[in-house]
């Protein structure tokens, strides 16, 4: 009887260790039975402590997503964690073929067996520790590899009163800001420390891209005028709702009233006055040193460029854009029912429509936009026709062009884009002209080239489900795609997103690997450290957010995070900034392994 003991214990031990490693990755039934996405959440800038929201009306799959991935497959990606319950299992399963082939072979040498059933004992033994020793792991860090290290500095706290709904930050400045009422009148808090006070505030309150400025508009016995660093500007009968910082946060530009005439305000300095300025139409150049915007006088549109009004049109659609150079500026204008691009003041080919977006290559040298051929873009048939046309050059004519879907390669020698041959019909993603197979939609703002420019990657619909196509081979399905998450590491190597199978458990899955799941992942997650070695995102576990990197949950949590995104400031360091009960915490992560 007592291999019949050996074989026991064997068995014992065996399930023990991999029964208990079973418990961190096995779904359960009532889990697997509730899977159904959230195509769409994001982490609010502000203290909302249940960020995780539904998305706007332009989000759902059946509408914005115009049309979703291969049914459900058989398998589903194992997360980390998954692969390391499972690693272990295997080595449980090995230790039991051990112990049951050593209480066998005592039997036979009991019985006295030949000298035989010795080599089959040792090859038995030589096989289970060789596959006990290999590791089915892949590269994705243990979490005793790596340590996150939070650093927290107060940076200030929310006053009684305090409006929750203006609070603002800067992550790479370390600065918080928010209105809160003193009396009957109103202070902004900046780091705790206090403006004066005043009667009114208006609009938001605007950093510069670096955090070292900050703009307001205020009022003050039946006027208004805008603080910028704390300095009160020429006072008016009121501020435009759109004042900015140029890209550098070295000049500032806001629309401001006189009377019944509107003008624009550069750097403290007054432009021409007009009948109207297009709201949200101010754009400085990237390099900051030229501005435009679009005005009305008179009943006739324009643009002004550098406060020199140009041509005077029936119709100036918003949308102003600079090259990346700076050197050329061009937009949508109409005269009667046709529409042209304006191209540093020369007017391209007139079309029946053009689309929102106009786009120049990041060199500067080519210009991209969608035009309609037919019908107007609002009322659309049969016969009408989309084309993109690069430098006047017309592409092939489609049903219709998905807007904001033009998409330039780094090195722009590439161009991108979807398409709908027919109404009614599939979807193709265009590149450099060739079409790839048709699918049921292109999910909106999904399409991306590689920082080499060598790669291309977009989500797609197909039936009820969505998945990731890069570089023409599908990835898993899932019944969402996070909305602009999908991200190549710096090198183009890696690729990075976040799904979900559920509206409630949401998941990043990187180069097909997915992490553990969570009630909520932040918006513009994930991202690649600058070596591309490190994925970082924002996660929620019920009401608490904190910070993953590889799969290794930061120490600290929070009720919500301020100023935009995860900054990764070298390969092993991350700032946010993030807010706790009423206080208001500058971050930073430090990497080790």
């Amino acid at each position: 009887m007592r291999h019949w003991v050996v074989s026991v214990g064997g068995l014992v031990l065996a399930l023990s260790v991999g029964v208990a490693q079973a418990q961190n990755w096995c779904w359960t039934l009532e889990e697997l039975a509730a899977i159904r996405v959230q195509p769409n959440c994001w982490c609010k800038n502000d203290i909302n402590p249940d960020a995780h929201i539904e998305p706007p009306p332009r989000a759902p799959p059946s509408t914005a997503l115009l049309g979703a991935t291969h049914p459900a497959s058989k398998g589903l990606p194992m997360t980390a964690g998954q692969w390391r319950g499972r690693g272990t299992i295997l080595r449980g399963l090995m230790l039991l073929h051990v112990f049951s082939g050593i209480s066998y072979r005592t039997c036979l040498f009991a019985s006295k067996r030949s000298y035989m059933d010795v080599q089959k004992l040792l090859f038995v033994i030589a096989v289970s520790v060789a596959l006990l020793a290999a590791n089915p792991t892949p590269s994705f860090p243990e979490n005793g590899e790596l340590a996150l290290t939070t650093h927290e500095v107060l940076t200030g706290k929310l006053r009684s009163g305090g409006v929750r709904e203006t609070v603002t930050a800067n992550a790479l400045a370390k600065r918080v800001a928010y209105v809160a009422p003193r009396g009957d009148t109103g202070v902004v808090v900046v780091n705790g420390e206090e403006s004066p006070s005043y009667e009114r505030h208006g609009g938001s309150l605007t950093f510069s891209p670096d955090g070292s400025r900050l703009a307001y508009a205020a009022g003050r016995s039946g006027k208004w005028f805008l603080v910028v660093d704390g300095v009160e500007g020429k006072p008016y009968d009121g501020i435009g709702t759109q004042f900015l910082f140029s890209p550098d946060g070295e000049r500032s530009a806001y629309i401001a009233f006189r009377g019944n005439k509107q003008l624009v305000v550069v750097d403290g300095k007054e432009h021409s006055e007009y009948d109207g300025i297009g709201d949200g139409t101010i754009v400085f150049s990237a390099d900051g040193k030229r501005v435009a915007y679009g005005a009305i006088d008179h009943a006739t549109k324009f643009v002004v460029v550098d406060g020199e009004a140009g041509k005077e049109y029936d119709f100036v659609a918003p949308g102003i854009q600079f090259s990346l150079d700076g050197r050329h500026v061009a937009y949508t204008a109409g005269r009667g029912k046709k529409r042209f691009i304006v191209l540093d003041g020369v007017e391209g080919r007139e079309y029946d429509g053009i689309g929102t977006q106009i786009l120049f290559s990041p060199d500067g040298k080519r210009l991209a936009y969608f035009a309609l051929r037919g019908e107007s873009q609002r009322r659309r048939s049969a016969k009408s026709r989309s084309l993109v046309v690069v430098n006047g050059e017309e592409g092939k004519e489609y049903y219709a062009i998905m807007e904001d879907s033009i998409v330039f390669s780094p090195d722009s020698r590439r161009l991108a884009y979807a398409a709908r041959p027919v109404k009614d019909g599939e979807w193709t993603v265009v590149v450099d002209g060739v079409e790839s197979r048709l699918r049921d939609g292109i999910l909106a703002e999904s399409l991306r080239f590689s920082p080499d420019g060598k790669r291309v990657a977009y989500g797609v619909v197909k039936g009820a489900k969505q998945l990731v196509v890069v570089d023409d081979v599908e990835g898993k399905a899932y019944l969402g795609i996070g909305h602009g998450s999908i991200v190549f590491s710096p090198n183009g190597s890696r690729i990075a997103y976040w799904a979900g199978h559920s509206r409630t458990k949401s998941f990043v899955v990187v180069d097909g690997v997915e992490s553990d799941t969570y009630d909520g992942i932040g918006n513009l997650s994930p991202i690649f450290s600058p070596d591309g070695n490190r994925v970082a995102f924002r996660a929620r576990r019920g009401k608490h957010w904190f910070v993953v990197v590889d799969d290794v949950e930061a120490d600290k949590t929070y009720d919500g995070f301020l100023g935009g995104e995860l900054i990764f400031d070298g390969p092993t360091l991350i700032r946010t900034m993030g807010a706790r009960g009423k206080k208001f915490l500058s971050v930073e992560i430090r990497i080790s392994d």
